[in-house]
């Protein structure tokens, strides 16, 4: 997760100030909670999907080994 958003950094920076100028250059409370909202939408689907990678990673590898380990039997 580190690497990744060390890569988007810049992306990452400039999408946070644009939310934040949006969010508290608005006084429109409905506007703020959807921005709000659909930023955490993003960063948890984010977080979701990098866990999942690390989890299938981590699944094929275990599965690779076993079988590998009843072939050579």
């Amino acid at each position: 997760m580190r690497k990744v958003i060390k890569e988007n950094f810049k992306y990452i920076y400039l999408m946070m100030s644009l939310i934040m100028v949006i969010i508290f250059g608005l006084n429109n409370e409905f506007v703020k909670a959807a921005i709000t909202g659909i930023f955490a939408f993003e960063y948890i689907k984010i977080l979701i999907l990098f866990e999942l990678s690390e989890y299938l990673k981590t699944s094929v590898i275990i599965l690779y080994k076993g079988n590998k380990s009843e072939d050579s039997e």
